[in-house]
């Protein structure tokens, strides 16, 4: 048997407690193997430790027990055979799309002309080469994709490890950068080890898919993709799934805390007809980076005395400074308001508001998982400083803060004085008698 490019044996993770906090274990005896060329992607529920494994792949972090290979070799700190992409861009703003795409090159010590050569072909590789000398506040979220896809490549790295890069993105946008990753990857011949949330997205771009239990995450399941085109993942769609995904379902159902089959079907489809709760959400999301600064709308204070200039940055409603339209912003109406501390690793219960739309603001954090329900449907996504969501009444919602420090949330409430929130039938809080305050 062939040396697999990246393997994992044995391994498990234990992340030490601190202060009242108890040692968390993330994964417990994790074994395997990804071979030459191939795709591999990763599902399971949120905490379950996907992202520690590419930690510990990418020589970032140790494993507390068993050991992690790359091309047979022990992974003790990072190295230049991997390579790591995650949700967030992490262009440096001062630098040109070209420069971004040469850093990892010059840091290696490449020559000036070889580092042009290869991100000639990299920018065309990834269809950005018409940005090049552009910078990437004046990208789109996908375009700033593009040029992360051909940093990570630029360098050659023989395993490329992907935590969810496309998960912020909306839907169309997701599905083109798909197809330039699929292609990339059969192209380069390259082998990868990818995080996704996404079922159809992981059998799409996949060799194989292996699925995790809860925490402590372990292998639980695992699917051959016997499709063919894993360089074209619209004509995998096309042709359907079949087979390949007709018990994963099942195996998710069974490992997600978060939301029961009865609670699932309790709850009644909010959704818009022909809407998918991804593509509804997604409408709903107000990123950072999208945001811009409204220096206009106060402006007739200012011209009456210019200590009273002051810019507006507007993520729902127009707020009370006379402006009557913004399509920049989120639906919402009126709002209770609350900041939430959200200790390293809490999890948030899902729950929900039959009258009322809910609206969740990051302030300090930097992965906060937000999950969703309803209809039957699941769907997550992950939030970082200064992104919001604005979630419709009758939406099932719940969080995770997998980031290592505390993190704080502003929350506000559709009514001034809504109702309590339920939980799913079968959740424990649905159970216990709360106190009136």
């Amino acid at each position: 048997m062939s040396i697999p490019v990246v393997e994992y044996a044995g391994v498990t993770k234990v992340f030490a407690g601190s202060g009242r906090n108890s040692p968390v274990t993330a994964i417990e005896d994790v074994s395997l193997r990804v071979d030459d060329g191939e795709v591999v992607s990763l599902i399971g529920p949120s905490g379950c430790g996907k992202s520690t494994l590419l930690n510990l792949g990418a020589g970032l972090d140790r494993p507390t027990r068993g050991e992690v290979f790359a091309g047979g070799e022990p992974v003790v700190e990072p190295n230049e055979h991997v390579a790591f992409m995650l949700q967030k861009d992490l262009l440096l703003p001062w630098r040109t799309v070209r420069a971004n795409v040469e850093l990892g090159l010059e840091i290696r010590g490449a020559a000036a002309n070889e580092r042009r050569d290869r991100s000639d072909a990299f920018l065309r590789q990834c269809r950005i080469a018409d940005f090049a000398e552009s910078y990437p506040h004046e990208l789109s979220g996908g375009m700033r994709q593009r040029a992360a896809l051909a940093r990570t490549l630029a360098v050659d790295p023989r395993v490329l490890l992907l935590d969810e890069p496309f998960s912020a993105l909306d839907a169309q946008t997701k599905m083109v950068l798909q197809e330039d990753l699929a292609r990339s990857l059969a192209a380069y011949a390259k082998t990868a080890l990818f995080i996704t949330h996404d079922l159809t997205e992981a059998i799409a771009l996949s060799d194989r898919v292996l699925v995790m239990s809860r925490r402590p995450g372990r292998i639980v399941e695992e699917l051959a993709v016997d499709l063919p085109d894993r360089d074209a993942p619209i004509v995998r769609r096309q042709r359907g799934f079949g087979a390949s995904a007709a018990h994963l379902p099942t195996v998710l159902r069974e490992e997600k805390p978060n939301m029961s089959t009865a609670a699932a079907e309790a709850a009644p489809a909010v959704v818009p007809d022909g809407q998918s709760l991804a593509d509804c959400l997604t409408e709903r999301i107000a990123r950072y980076e999208t945001r811009t600064l409204d220096w206009n709308a106060l402006k007739f204070q200012a011209d009456f005395d210019p200590k009273y200039r002051r810019a507006q940055m507007r993520y729902v409603g127009t707020g009370g400074t006379g402006v009557t339209e913004d399509s920049n912003t989120v639906p919402a109406e009126h709002f209770t308001f609350s900041t939430m501390v959200l200790p390293a690793g809490c999890e948030g219960p899902m729950h929900v508001h039959r009258d009322v739309e809910e609206v969740f603001f990051i302030v300090r954090g930097r992965r906060i998982r937000m999950m969703f329900e309803s209809g039957g449907e699941h769907w997550e996504t992950m939030f970082g400083e200064r992104d919001l969501v604005s979630v419709p009444p009758g939406v099932y919602r719940g969080l995770v803060n997998e980031g290592l420090e505390e993190a704080l949330m502003c929350v506000m409430l559709g009514a001034a004085r809504p109702e309590r929130p339920t939980y799913p039938p079968d959740h424990p809080l649905a159970k216990v008698k709360r106190p009136r305050l």
